[in-house]
């Protein structure tokens, strides 16, 4: 009786629905379909199931070889964008980046070293001691063959013991200031390789360990300022004295971060420019600092260098009694990048957002694009997580919304980085209405797909950029191939979305002209950028000609028709050195924030696409279309188990994906 009460229910909605799919010329191929997949159908003009293919390019071909109706989604583009962006950051890395960084590890210890020899000041040794156990913990990171110098050998091993165990916090011994060991497990693409493995320890040591201006209150911090200040300097005058073969330092440096300032942004930290900029004028247009300066000079410095710019984003366990920007600023060698995401998630979390007895100790994903303008993320985040519980959280967004109101088209594409995160608050926004368009772009579960559209991708943004862009964390409460032919006239409709279209164009090839302008970027991976490009832009105008009602060229629509065939081509790199199987899945994973006083990390993850039906108009008949879209997962993780790739698509009992999802995802 329970299931004929159903089935009578389901009837009753399926003839008030908006959307009468049974007057599709195809609608015979959903004869199998269960209740709940029509009534969503139904409802929305749009539905979406899970799939046992794991990539969408595999699912794109068996759409075509099928001959069904194609729906072209934006989810095809920007998982390409990610799989160029991801190999073409790790060819770079493997290729340039890793020579670079070895080659001027090397020589900052020998410069060091040498330095040491003629120094006869006490603290002076004892800074350019510190300075060579910290760039031996980098060589031999880099090197296992590396032999540490002798006078630091004890605080190198004990440093390395602590980043092979990555349990979690601990103090540093070289340092004397705690840092999250958790934060130096490979992962992201860096799993690909010994080179990135080893390449990714290095690069996080160079990137998280700071040389703290005023660590603390106590007159012991005031010190230790001093002492990591001093320490600075000297590191400082390496790279502007230093030569690597027969290039100054410095040039080796900037080559490495320069076309990561273009891909991912600028360091957040302090660095190598203000320091020198600051020494001429604090201390007078020296080369060396023979010995350290009196603590009055040094405290000169420090007080306007912490006047310069404070970190926006605190990446490493602070207490609440502390000011976290002032305790956290200093120098970097390689500081990890400013990236709005993880400065959105500060924001929202203790002590911004909650109190002392009811903190807000983990962000969701949905704040990032409530944050971007996005209404639906706000009412989930409202309506079903009740998130605007905590005080201040409803204050705080509120702020955020108007911070990047203000941003232009052109801030948005200062670097790729915030390109791509402007294409995902494209994605979001309205679609515009139109006579020409069908039903489900503007029906209210739609923008939950969008949803999960753009909370995949920003997974794999995150994915791609984990070594440099900075994690934000919780204060510590204390106190091109031959083509097959196609049918005569395959039926394509692509989703209305032409801005978010436009933009990967605009980023991809924004990425293509710097890169090269740089002289790393491959003629292999160029050419796989350029068909990225020109596939883009066909897909922007077939939207385009969507929304004005306008007759599609045959040449687009075969294009459109084989954009499996494309995303393939994309995705696979045969032979490849910094490949290996787990790219055979689109399924990963990154930890996108830290939660010391839990221990656990905000982890999102992609899993294997989903197969979406829509119904579509095409040629002035009605069509039941098929096509690909991500999945989405965010659940917490320990800190001390953060996970790979592969531990991700070995996991059995993986998570459910969010519960905002069934308004249009049927089992």
């Amino acid at each position: 009786m329970k299931h004929v009460t159903l089935l009578l229910a389901i009837l009753v909605a399926m003839a008030t629905a908006k959307v009468n799919f049974g007057q599709a010329q195809n609608a015979e191929q959903l004869a199998q379909a269960t209740p709940e997949f029509k009534q969503l159908l139904a409802d929305n003009g749009f539905v979406a199931q899970p799939t046992n293919y794991t990539q969408l390019h595999e699912m794109y071909n068996a759409i075509r070889k099928s001959n069904q109706p194609m729906l072209v989604t934006t989810d095809c583009v920007l998982h390409s964008f990610h799989v160029l962006f991801d190999y073409t950051l790790r060819d770079i890395e493997t290729r340039y980046f890793s020579r670079d960084i070895s080659a001027l590890t090397q020589t900052l210890v020998a410069w060091e070293t040498r330095v040491l020899a003629s120094a006869n000041v006490p603290k002076t040794r004892e800074a350019l001691t510190a300075n060579i156990a910290y760039l031996s913990v980098a060589a031999a990171l880099l090197d296992t063959g590396f032999k540490v110098p002798k006078k630091v050998e004890k605080l190198v091993k004990a440093e390395l013991a602590l980043i092979d165990a990555h349990a979690g916090i601990a103090k540093s011994p070289i340092f004397g200031i705690k840092e999250d060991y958790s934060q130096y497990v490979p992962r992201g693409h860096y799993t690909r390789s010994d080179l990135l493995k080893r390449y990714f320890r290095t690069m996080m040591w160079y990137g998280r360990i700071g040389f703290d201006l005023k660590p603390g209150n106590s007159e012991k911090d005031i010190e230790l300022g001093r002492k990591l200040t001093y320490q600075a300097l000297l590191l400082c005058d390496a790279i502007k004295q230093a030569r690597v073969g027969t290039e100054n330092a410095l040039v080796v440096w900037n080559r490495i971060y320069e076309p990561t300032v273009l891909l991912v942004g600028k360091s957040d930290d302090l660095g190598f420019k203000e320091y020198n900029d600051l020494s001429y004028e604090v201390f007078g247009d020296k080369n060396l600092l023979p010995d350290r300066p009196n603590d009055a000079a040094l405290d000169r410095f420090i007080n306007r260098a912490l006047a310069l710019r404070a970190p926006q984003i605190v990446s490493r366990p602070v207490e609440d009694t502390l000011k976290p920007a002032q305790v956290t600023s200093g120098f970097r060698l390689m500081g990890q990048r400013y990236i709005p995401d993880s400065y959105i998630f500060q924001e929202l979390v203790y002590n911004k957002v909650g109190t002392q007895s009811d903190p807000r100790m983990m962000p969701r994903g949905l704040d990032v694009f409530a944050a971007l303008g996005s209404t639906p993320a706000r009412r989930i985040l409202r309506e079903l997580y009740h998130e605007d519980r905590y005080e201040n959280y409803e204050t705080q967004l509120d702020k955020l919304i108007q911070e990047f109101d203000k941003l232009t088209p052109e801030d948005w594409n200062q670097n790729v980085y915030y390109g791509w995160l402007y294409a995902l608050r494209l994605q979001n926004q309205p679609v515009a209405k139109s006579k020409f368009l069908p039903e489900f772009p503007f029906a209210p579960a739609y923008a939950d797909k969008c949803l999960v559209t753009v909370s995949a991708s920003w997974a794999q943004l995150r994915h791609d950029t984990i070594l440099y862009a900075k994690q934000s964390y919780t204060m510590l409460a204390t106190a091109m191939p031959g083509r097959p032919e196609p049918p005569p006239n395959p039926i394509v409709f692509v989703e209305p979305k032409p801005e978010v279209f436009a933009q990967i164009v605009e980023i991809t090839g924004k990425m293509m002209q710097r890169l090269k302008e740089f002289d790393v970027l491959s003629e292999d991976i160029s050419s796989r950028l350029d068909v990225l490009w020109v596939a883009t832009g066909n897909l922007q105008s077939i939207a385009e000609k969507e929304i004005k009602g306008e007759k599609l060229d045959l040449d687009e629509l075969i294009d459109a028709w084989h954009i499996g065939d494309r995303m393939k081509d994309f995705a696979e790199f045969p032979g490849d050195e910094t490949t290996n199987d787990e790219d055979k899945s689109m399924a990963t994973v990154a930890d996108v924030h830290t939660d010391p006083n839990t221990e656990t990390v905000l982890e999102v993850a992609v899993g294997q696409p989903l197969q979406v039906f829509a119904l579509v108009p095409f040629g002035g008949k009605q069509y039941i279309a098929t096509g690909g879209m991500f999945s989405y997962y965010e659940f917490t993780q320990p800190m001390s188990k953060r996970l790979t790739d592969a531990q991700w698509q070995e996991m059995k009992d993986r998570p459910q994906m969010p519960e905002w999802t069934k308004s249009f995802v049927v089992p």
